[in-house]
């Protein structure tokens, strides 16, 4: 399944993408210890955007699994790959930005986090995600907003 996603063919990668978002949903730790989640960034950067789509779904679900996974993902770079697809994504009509604003709603809030969606410029991306016509990534934009402006708080 990993090998999957170093092929060229995007179907394939897609493939490969959502059986592990499959699994990740209850075998998380065992696909990050097979060394999933390199892989799995570097395909956030494909140009496919039905792979990014089902690459980010993937990411948010190891990222939901367990707060310590979420953290490895951040420390890896997902943070930084995912952000691009706030803006690249939401002009084709993709679910893609969805999935990403939920990833990035998904890893640990945290000082270090902050600073790195910060960096990456995530913040004005997810605002423009508010206004956007699907429900559940205004949702996940709104939530993760909210997880930062948290953080900002207590940091102050």
């Amino acid at each position: 399944m990993i090998k999957a996603t170093y092929t060229d063919n995007a179907f394939i990668q897609q493939e490969a993408a959502r059986t592990i978002a499959n699994v990740a949903i209850y075998h998380a730790a065992a696909l990050v210890q097979k060394g999933t989640i390199q892989p799995l960034i570097f395909l956030l950067c494909a140009e496919d955007s039905m792979v990014k789509s089902a690459v980010a779904c993937a990411l948010a679900n190891i990222a939901a699994a367990d707060v310590s996974l979420g953290r490895l993902l951040a420390h890896a770079g997902a943070i930084k790959a995912a952000v691009p697809l706030l803006r690249n994504c939401i002009d084709d009509g993709t679910t893609c930005a969805c999935h990403a604003a939920r990833l990035l709603s998904l890893l640990p809030h945290d000082a270090h986090n902050l600073e790195r969606m910060v960096a990456a410029g995530a913040i004005e991306p997810l605002v423009a995600l508010l206004a956007s016509d699907d429900d559940y990534a205004a949702g996940y934009a709104a939530w993760c907003l909210g997880e930062l402006l948290l953080i900002c708080m207590l940091l102050a």
